[in-house]
């Protein structure tokens, strides 16, 4: 499956429900992370933090870290 078809996915769920917006940003932004990006990304503040959150919110905090990952940090590893 191509990354445009799986937007196009993404797409219909967005139009049932917004909340696959943040999936679909997940999605686009981190298709090409390494295993060596997400292992920076998910640290132990990470998962402590992300253990703590509601469920709804987990997804918010991941595109928070991986934007900030990205912004800041990605270009030095």
């Amino acid at each position: 499956m191509t990354k445009d078809q799986i937007n196009k996915i993404f797409d219909k769920q967005i139009k049932e429900d917004e909340k696959y917006k943040i999936h679909k940003k997940l999605f686009n932004l981190t298709c090409n992370f390494t295993i060596e990006d997400w292992i920076f990304i998910r640290t132990e503040k990470y998962w402590k933090t992300i253990d703590k959150l509601p469920y709804d919110q987990k997804k918010e905090y991941t595109l928070t870290c991986v934007e900030y990952y990205i912004k800041h940090l990605k270009k030095t590893i």
